[in-house]
């Protein structure tokens, strides 16, 4: 059905390796039966004995119309390093109710808790409920064991002089691998 507004729901992944999350990944759809729009935001929360609990970090809300089709939507939540362990990805709704609808399925790994979207996503998960199946969510990370880096890592010496306003400044590397 549709996604209630002011609401949180996530299902719990485990990052096998500490890195890198830079989006938040959800598959919806407009869908919901009600008319209008609704805004989502992603977020990640630390796990804490089985339920979310301190938030690491959330993205930007995104606006979806009724009918949206149903696919994956990326959120960026810009280069966020955390630990290996056990994260909950969450979708956070606005109003208006019932726009969107989310995707479940398999095992019960879904909890979920009111929590108004105006002021942003709560720092610490609060209380909320368990649910049936797990959400059509997932994150895109870099784990730290596939980092590369290519440039100078060192800082050079000589400082400039003051740098000219609508100018280009650049230097050239080698990537040594694809």
């Amino acid at each position: 059905g549709g996604m209630r507004a002011d609401f949180k729901r996530g299902s719990r992944f485990t990052l096998p390796e500490p890195g890198v999350v830079g989006f938040l990944c959800v598959y919806l759809d407009g869908a919901g039966g009600a008319s209008g729009q609704q805004r989502v935001r992603m977020a990640l929360y630390r796990d804490s004995n089985g339920t979310p609990a301190s938030k690491v970090v959330d993205s930007a809300p995104i606006q979806f119309f009724r009918d949206a089709p149903a696919e994956f939507r990326c959120l960026e939540v810009g280069s966020t390093p955390v630990p290996a362990g056990d994260y909950w990805i969450v979708i956070h709704t606005s109003g208006t109710a019932g726009v969107l609808r989310a995707y479940t399925n398999g095992a019960a790994n879904w909890y979920g808790g009111a929590d108004a979207f105006e002021d942003g996503t709560a720092e610490s998960f609060g209380p909320g409920t368990a649910g049936a199946g797990t959400l059509s969510v997932y994150g895109v990370y870099l784990p730290d064991s596939e980092v590369r880096g290519s440039g100078r890592f060192t800082i050079g010496s000589t400082p400039s002089g003051g740098m000219t306003a609508n100018f280009k400044r650049g230097s050239s590397f080698t990537l040594t691998e694809d």
